[in-house]
């Protein structure tokens, strides 16, 4: 079990918060170890109380407006010792039934959480078992009676009979008769074993039939009308397969996100670290990973770019270093310079954008506040005439257009660590020992302006390395 976990059940109980971990205890050591959400019913009495207790614990509040349902929420928190995330779905309300529109909502919250047992060894409250099954039946047949949703439920109906399994027990049956008759008359054991057999045996058309027939049964618990639900169904789907396509949403902080820039001069770990960083937060959070060294071309740009691409291919280059002194330079690397400045301030500005909307930004590189320094303005309008003035103006334009970082991870290591890493790197065309070492020269002692800036020794055992960031970001978003 992960430590934030222990902290949280210590947290509830010592606030004698009513609540338990109300489904899929099949899967609650998973849960508890951070590989499986954790889902919460908690009395709606406590809310205040238990909201209070985890915002202490650093869960944060996230959500996908497009694909959410009333009375239930989503919080995320970090553990400090493995950085893993745990996910809380809390219900305040029992919201259940197909997974696309949730039809159903179910008046046993109190009877549930004034019944309930404590799993042992983890100490989770818990529904009792048979309570769990009939629940677990409704839902689950709810699915069936759904043609899109039986497709879906069909492939994994392995699972369901294991579950099924899991939680019945024969000499539950008096106890699930009772518990039947007083919140679903219209049900009975007997019905219950009719589905029971139609899984086992899986039976698809009568487990249709037997679905529908439960919906019938349960009616009254229905939240949507017909023609609502088949609305939401349709939004949902397009919604869904949209976002699968093309927006790959997830959750967003409600009240903004971040944008995070990873500097560091050359063999750092900057982009290692980034990538990592990104597969860390993206499993949850809507998270992009930009180049702000390396961006791409804007329809503006494009020939430009291209032309310097060609030239390139045309011209060998040697060990690259900084670029000639001002008073050289070149009207064509003039023009090249601002071309790079200008995607730079289109790039970053564009996804500033997003962050404002709650998503998360890393960013490989960032422009510094120095001058003639790697991904940072490079030329000075005061040192130079004519034409040249004119593109240094507007390159200094740029820069200044582009936003500062909510945080600034600003990585370093010994040169020495530093040619040594670049040395095992299976890069093609790598930069040399003369070019990493004057890179580092040059950008000893940049500057950056940003929210709050981090600077982190990469020379650490990697482990702890990330561990380190995980801990500084997770404070922070």
């Amino acid at each position: 079990m992960l430590d934030l976990v222990q902290r949280l059940i210590n947290e509830l109980n010592k606030n004698n918060i009513k609540y338990c971990h109300w489904k899929s205890n099949i899967n609650l050591n998973k849960a508890i170890s951070g590989y499986d959400d954790l889902d919460l019913l908690v009395a709606k009495k406590d809310l205040s109380r238990f909201e209070s207790a985890i915002l202490s614990l650093n869960f944060k509040l996230a959500a996908n407006n497009f694909i959410s349902f009333p009375g239930t929420k989503h919080f995320y928190g970090c553990d400090a010792q493995t950085g893993e995330i745990v996910h809380l779905h809390v219900y305040y309300k029992i919201i259940t039934g197909p997974s696309l529109t949730k039809s159903y909502a179910f008046d046993i919250e109190n009877m549930i959480l004034n019944n309930h047992l404590v799993n042992d060894p983890s100490g989770m409250p818990i529904p009792q078992r048979y309570v769990e099954f009939v629940i677990y039946m409704i839902r689950t047949m709810t699915k069936f009676a759904r043609l899109y949703e039986h497709i879906l439920a069909s492939k994994n109906i392995g699972n369901v009979r294991q579950e099924m399994s899991y939680l019945y027990n024969e000499k539950d049956d008096g106890k699930i008769e009772f518990f039947l008759q007083a919140h679903f008359p219209l049900l009975g054991l007997k019905f219950l074993k009719e589905c029971m057999s139609a899984i086992i045996d899986q039976n698809h058309i009568r487990l249709f039939y037997l679905g529908k027939k439960l919906c019938r049964k349960i009616d009254k618990y229905k939240r949507l009308s017909r023609c609502n639900e088949l609305t939401e169904l349709i939004l949902q789907l397009l919604y869904r397969t949209s976002n699968k396509l093309f927006f790959h949403q997830k959750k967003r902080y409600p009240n903004g996100g971040i944008m995070i820039a990873v500097v560091g001069a050359d063999a750092t770990g900057k982009t290692t670290i980034s990538n990592e960083l990104y597969c860390w937060l993206s499993k949850n959070f809507t998270a992009h990973l930009i180049h702000a060294g390396k961006p791409p071309s804007t329809p503006l740009t494009y020939l430009v770019n291209l032309s310097i691409r060609i030239v390139k291919l045309l011209k060998r280059k040697g060990v690259r270093g900084s670029i000639q002194n001002d008073c050289k330079l070149s009207l064509p690397l003039a023009v090249r310079l601002l071309t790079l400045a200008y995607d730079r301030m289109k790039l970053i500005r564009k996804f500033w954008q997003k962050s404002i909307s709650g998503d998360i930004i890393i960013c490989d590189r960032y422009p510094s506040a120095n001058i003639g320094v790697m991904d940072s303005q490079r030329m000075q309008p005061t040192k130079v005439r004519g034409l040249k003035k004119i593109l240094a103006s507007w390159e200094q334009q740029c820069y200044e257009s582009i936003p500062k970082p909510d945080i600034v991870l600003q990585l370093y290591v010994p040169v020495e660590i530093a040619i040594e890493r670049n040395n095992l790197r299976n890069k093609t065309g790598k930069e040399n020992e003369e070019f990493i070492r004057l890179r580092h020269k040059e950008n000893r002692h940049l500057s950056y302006e940003g929210g709050l800036i981090y600077s982190i020794d990469t020379s650490q055992k990697y482990d702890e390395v990330i561990g380190q960031l995980k801990r500084i970001l997770w404070q922070n978003l």
